[in-house]
């Protein structure tokens, strides 16, 4: 079968090489990673300013509209460099989730400043012990008066301490186990979030988040609360 690429994908992949070849010389790269945040931020900025941040979001939602051919050509030429950046928890990840659900004015304005490159995300759905299964919740989201309180551990969540925003996958009903109650939360980086974080064997970085009964607004729910499984499934595929 023959398969060949577009003149907008060919544009996009040379760019993004020329980009990283340019930027990041392998000698520069263990300098980069052994400081925090891990990764350079004017790094961050040129990939904003060549739409690379907007590519996987949908154009209603200020991108570019990128499907899978576009983003394997971006992370090639990343991964020729070893790009370290929080390219995939914060946009692959987190902006592709607040694409699909963003239902209020503030969910998109962050998304809108993500894609711009001022904000970040970070996506915090794995547990200890949960193994592969998305299913495997057991932090909760209680509704109370003014909104949900949120209780419990995520593990493994990458370049969390840069990030602006935490989209936390948490149970608003059902058993542990079940597809059924998962719901998503747009949560703010603050200081009664408390974390761990540490560098990765690739040379980013991840952390471990412990929410204490972390108090969000109704502001903060995703999409329908309880049906966020499939939309976690698709993402994370």
């Amino acid at each position: 079968m023959e398969f060949t690429f577009t003149e907008e994908q060919t544009l996009l992949r040379d760019t993004v090489d020329r980009f990283v070849r340019d930027a990041l010389p392998f000698e520069k790269r263990q300098a980069i990673i052994d400081h925090y945040p891990g990764y350079s931020d004017d790094h961050w900025h040129t990939l904003a300013e060549l739409g690379v941040l907007a590519l996987p979001v949908s154009e209603d939602s200020g991108g570019l509209g990128g499907g899978g051919v576009e983003t394997m050509l971006v992370m090639e030429q990343m991964g020729k460099s070893l790009l370290p950046s929080p390219y995939v928890p914060s946009i692959l990840l987190g902006a592709s989730i607040l694409d699909r659900l963003a239902n209020s004015d503030m969910q998109k304005e962050v998304l809108e400043s993500v894609v711009g490159g001022e904000k970040k995300l970070a996506f915090a759905y794995a547990e200890r012990g949960a193994g592969f299964s998305i299913s495997n919740v057991s932090t909760m989201a209680i509704t109370n008066n003014n909104g949900f309180m949120i209780t419990g551990e995520k593990s493994t969540v990458l370049h969390a301490d840069t990030a602006d925003y935490f989209i936390v996958l948490a149970r608003t009903s059902g058993n542990q186990h079940e597809k059924h109650g998962l719901s998503l939360f747009l949560v703010p980086n603050a200081d009664d979030v408390e974390m761990q974080s540490y560098p990765t064997q690739d040379g980013n970085r991840a952390s471990e988040l412990m929410f204490a009964g972390v108090l969000v607004g109704p502001e903060a729910l995703l999409g329908n609360a309880g049906e966020a499984c499939a939309i976690v499934e698709e993402v994370l595929d």
